[in-house]
């Protein structure tokens, strides 16, 4: 499949380790969050996807959003914005944030639609600087999409980006410093601490490694 990103480059000092904890709204038997961690030529694509309400019919427009994705791999976080709006017409709709890694560059791109909130832990950062929030746009892929927009930042060994859906609670600050722990085990502890119980929940954390280990 044709894309428009330069050939694979290997990588050796730069990894991306990532965890996923997730729980289906009591009653349901799907769950209308999804996740996807994609490696494309030059670096990674994250998304996460909340359908529109509870059940199989949430469950059929987060998925259909992750295949909207798989179908057009790209480091253009808006293009794809704007393919998931067109492709999604037909169902629910979904709110969506997505991250494109820059591996080359050390760049991160991410943008939002919708209330799945984003948020990048700087490694050994304090203070104010220690962490980013994604700023979303109001709407609903597939209904009312904003006019796009898209922020940059730069990544280093050690960052963790975060993305979770509305059946997180914030909660308290402390629930989201956690850049100790692997990836996986970081998303189930946010998950058993801040899962409102009332909604399907979803955690993605990831964390861009250093070196490589022989």
């Amino acid at each position: 499949m044709a894309t428009n990103l330069k050939p694979r480059v290997a990588h050796p000092t730069r990894r991306l380790h990532w965890g996923l904890a997730q729980q289906t709204m009591p009653g349901e038997n799907a769950s209308g969050d999804a996740a996807l961690v994609l490696e494309l030529p030059q670096g990674c694509l994250l998304a996460v996807a909340d359908g529109l309400g509870h059940g199989a019919e949430a469950a059929a427009a987060s998925g259909a959003a992750m295949q909207i994705l798989r179908n057009h791999p790209s480091g253009d976080v808006l293009q794809l914005l704007r393919a998931c709006h067109e492709g999604l017409r037909p169902t629910r709709g979904v709110v969506m944030s997505l991250a494109w890694l820059n591996f080359d560059d050390e760049i991160m791109t991410w943008a939002g639609v919708g209330n799945v909130a984003g948020m990048l832990l700087r490694a050994g950062a304090v203070g104010e600087g220690a962490r980013e929030h994604l700023l979303c746009r109001a709407g609903v892929l597939g209904a009312q999409m904003p006019p796009p927009c898209a922020a940059l930042t730069f990544i280093a060994p050690g960052d963790t980006l975060l993305f979770f859906t509305d059946g997180v609670h914030p909660g308290p600050a402390t629930a989201f410093n956690d850049v100790l722990s692997s990836p996986d085990r970081a998303a189930a502890t946010l998950l058993r601490a801040s899962a409102r119980g009332t909604d399907d929940a979803l955690v993605l954390v990831a964390r861009l490694e250093g070196e490589a280990q022989p």
